[in-house]
C-alpha cells in the first residue's frame, strides 16, 4: 500500500477556533499586570527581611532567636507568595493536565511507530552494512592478490634483466681478458652491474594496499530521510577488572546503609552535620 499517497490525498484536519467568551471566567487569560500588582505588598516586606538577615550576625542567645524569626517570617512570606502563584495558574494547570492527557495518546501511538520503524530500519541497515563489508573485503582480498600476483611478475622480470646485463658483462669480461691475454697486456675491466637478490623475496599480501569502498549515505524519500549514526557505546562484562577511575560511588545504597546504622564503610567517611528548617506557625 502506497502511503504516501494515501497521506496526501486525506484531507488536512481544520483546527477548531475556541473563543474566550466560551471559556469560564476563572479561565480566561489572565492580566499579568494585575498579577503583578497583587504581589506588590511582598515586595517591601521581602526587601526588609533580606536586609535584616544579610546583615544580622548570631553571636548569641538572643540573635539566635532573632534569626530563627527572620528565618520563620522569610519562610511564611514564601508560602503566601507560592500560595498565591498557585492559585492563579490552578485552573489553567487543570487545562493544561486535560490537553496534555488526550493528546498522548495520539503521541505514545507515534512514538510506538516511530521507535518500531527505527528498529526495522536500524537492523535492515547494519545487516545491509554487513553485507556490503563483506562484500568489499572480498573483492578487496581478490585485488590484492590480482595486485600482489602483478608485482611478482614484475620483480621477477626485473630480476631476470639485471641478471641478464650481468651475464653479459662477465661474457664480455672474459672476451676482453683473452683479447688482453693474447696482447699480452693488462686486460680491460668492466663494470660489473650487482643484481638485487631481495627481487626474489614473495610478495606478501599485506604489503599491497588496497582502497575500501566508502558506505552509503542516508535514506531519502518525499517525506524525509533516514540516516544510520554510528556511535560507540559500552556494556559492563567484569566489574571486578575495571581501573578505578572508571567507578562511581553508589550514594543511594551509601546513604540507606547510613539510615540503617552503618556509621564505618572503607573509603568512606561517615560524618553528622546540621540542617535547620524554619516552620511557620
Amino acid at each position: 500500500m502506497d502511503f504516501t499517497a494515501a497521506l496526501k490525498k486525506r484531507p488536512a484536519a481544520e483546527a477548531e477556533i475556541v473563543d474566550d467568551a466560551t471559556l469560564p471566567q476563572k479561565t480566561k487569560p489572565f492580566d499579568l499586570e494585575a498579577l503583578k500588582r497583587g504581589l506588590a505588598p511582598y515586595r517591601a516586606d521581602i526587601e526588609e527581611i533580606k536586609s535584616r538577615a544579610l546583615s544580622h550576625k548570631v553571636t548569641d542567645d538572643q540573635s539566635n532567636v532573632m534569626a530563627v524569626e527572620m528565618g520563620s517570617q522569610a519562610k511564611k512570606l514564601f508560602n503566601e507568595v507560592d500560595a498565591k502563584r498557585k492559585q492563579v495558574i490552578s485552573p489553567y494547570d487543570q487545562i493544561v493536565r486535560g490537553i496534555n492527557g488526550m493528546v498522548k495518546e495520539f503521541k505514545d501511538s507515534l512514538l510506538s511507530i516511530e521507535r518500531d520503524l527505527k528498529s526495522k530500519i536500524g537492523r535492515y541497515q547494519r545487516e545491509q552494512a554487513e553485507l556490503a563489508r563483506r562484500i568489499a573485503e572480498k573483492k578487496a582480498r581478490e585485488e590484492a592478490e590480482k595486485r600482489r600476483l602483478e608485482l611478482e611478475a614484475e620483480r621477477k622480470a626485473e630480476y631476470e634483466r639485471q641478471e641478464k646485463e650481468r651475464q653479459e658483462a662477465l661474457s664480455r669480461q672474459k672476451e676482453l681478458e683473452a683479447q688482453a691475454k693474447a696482447a699480452d697486456v693488462e686486460p680491460v675491466k668492466v663494470d660489473v652491474p650487482d643484481v638485487d637478490e631481495s627481487l626474489k623475496d614473495e610478495v606478501r599480501a599485506e604489503d599491497v594496499i588496497i582502497d575500501m569502498p566508502q558506505a552509503s549515505g542516508p535514506t531519502k524519500t518525499e517525506e524525509g530521510t533516514a540516516s544510520v549514526i554510528k556511535r560507540y557505546k559500552h556494556r559492563l562484562i567484569n566489574i571486578s577488572v575495571v581501573p578505578a577511575e572508571y567507578l562511581a560511588l553508589d550514594d543511594a545504597k551509601v546513604k540507606k546503609a547510613i539510615s540503617a546504622g552503618i556509621r564505618s564503610i572503607p573509603g568512606v567517611e561517615v560524618y553528622e552535620d546540621t540542617e535547620v528548617r524554619f516552620r511557620t506557625k
